[in-house]
């Protein structure tokens, strides 16, 4: 086999292609002819491709990089370069897909009578609404999971996580509530 870096240019790069098709993806959310519900599935399609690519690929270019492994990928790039080049094709990507969402779903949802509602937010027959809903239909499969800083804690990127912070003079307290989670927008966060 002919090394690859004597041949520069004439093979892609895995992860680059694989990223290129999640674009392809990405653009299907923000085609108008699509409806916005459309959308919204290429857009978590897009969201939920890209967690399993880090999950696979990225994490192969960082254990080939935490080994010492010096070979050039068949595209003639080092691992570092590699992992360099995906780190800007993600951020261009995330970054439109934020966008997207922000800019075009979310306003398109609107229109559409879908709305984005803070508890405060709800009238008490509405509240009522969504608490029996989520005893109903959420709480029976909760994992509860104490966190504490001294212990490490991982979230699986497979399954959808809720959390709420408790500070410990109201741990007691909430502990039979602990699933009552509310949305807490953080800086900078939507």
């Amino acid at each position: 086999m002919t090394d690859p870096k004597d041949t520069p240019g004439r093979y892609l790069d895995r992860a680059m292609t694989w990223l290129g098709f999640n674009g392809r993806v990405l653009e299907e959310a923000q085609d108008p002819q699509n409806a916005v519900l459309e959308l919204a599935r290429f857009l978590g399609i897009f969201a939920s491709n890209l967690d399993e690519f880090f999950m696979i690929r990225v994490a192969s270019i960082r254990d080939r990089i935490r080994s010492g492994v010096g070979q050039r990928s068949p595209a003639g790039k080092t691992q570092a370069e590699r992992l360099r080049a995906v780190q800007d094709r993600v951020q261009e990507l995330t970054t439109a897909a934020a966008s997207l969402w922000e800019q075009g779903i979310v306003p398109g949802l609107r229109d559409a009578g879908i709305r984005f509602v803070a508890d405060a937010e709800l009238e008490p027959g509405e509240r009522a609404f969504v608490e029996r809903l989520f005893t109903r239909e959420v709480l029976p499969v909760l994992t509860p999971a104490a966190i504490a800083e001294e212990v490490p804690f991982h979230v699986s990127s497979i399954s959808r996580s809720i959390s709420r912070c408790v500070s410990p003079s109201r741990a007691r307290r909430s502990a039979s509530r602990w699933c009552r989670c509310r949305a807490r927008r953080r800086a900078g966060s939507r």
